[in-house]
């Protein structure tokens, strides 16, 4: 009976912290979108307002790493969050390859027991939805999905009903990593702007200190990124 109140208090104490993370980056996403409405108002009332993906910088700065890690052959790895009413994605946490994932020069396969195991976590506990998927082009110099990428991409949209679903391509040199946003739905993959919001993801190191050794590291210590406003 005493094990039982002890788990209990554990999963209140848990509860307590998820929604206090969850209420942290409803406030963070407001703020955000205050600001991003209030400049687009001042440069243009008459302009369209055009879509974008919502990072924040401690999940592209893993991401960098990751890329850094291994500049001459593809990686990747999936990217989990949420979508906002109006259809943008909100990336709270990404991941990198599993242990067992497949590196080649053109082509990036995950390793599927990581993903899954990961995945389930990442819903089950945390509330969070498989949003979009990222690799790298490394220094191919394609800056965008390949042929192959958009075609396999709308094809499991359109197969398994996703609507819309976020695809990402990074790309390095020696020295630094770019990331750039696309938006892909049944018929194609479209270029979208970031929308950076300048902190670390609320839930970055719960769910790292959560995981512990499940989650697979970049070993490059620090990101560096060819965008000067992700460098400050």
């Amino acid at each position: 009976m005493k094990r039982n109140n002890r788990t209990h208090k554990i999963n209140e104490r848990r509860l307590r912290r998820i929604h206090s993370i969850w209420a942290d980056v409803a406030r963070m996403y407001i703020k955000a979108g205050k600001e991003a409405i209030l400049a687009g108002e001042a440069a243009s009332k008459s302009s369209t307002v055009s879509r974008k993906a919502v990072i924040f910088k401690g999940e592209m700065d893993f991401i960098s790493r990751c890329i850094l890690d291994r500049r001459n052959i593809e990686t990747g790895g999936q990217l989990f969050g949420y979508w906002t009413e109006d259809g943008t994605p909100v990336i709270l946490y990404a991941i990198g390859p599993g242990p067992r994932a497949n590196h080649q020069v053109t082509f990036f396969n995950q390793d599927v027991d990581y993903l899954v195991k990961v995945g389930n976590i990442l819903r089950n506990r945390y509330g969070l939805h498989h949003i979009g998927e990222w690799h790298s082009h490394h220094q191919l110099g394609l800056a965008k999905p390949s042929g192959h990428d958009s075609r396999n991409m709308t094809d499991v949209i359109k197969r398994r009903n996703l609507g819309e679903f976020l695809l990402c391509i990074g790309n390095c040199d020696n020295l630094s990593s770019s990331l750039n946003a696309f938006l892909c739905n049944s018929s194609e993959c479209r270029s979208i702007k970031w929308d950076y919001v300048m902190t670390d993801s609320p839930l970055r190191q719960v769910i790292d200190y959560d995981l512990g050794r499940i989650i697979c590291q970049p070993q490059v210590p620090k990101a560096r990124h060819k965008d000067p406003t992700l460098n400050q």
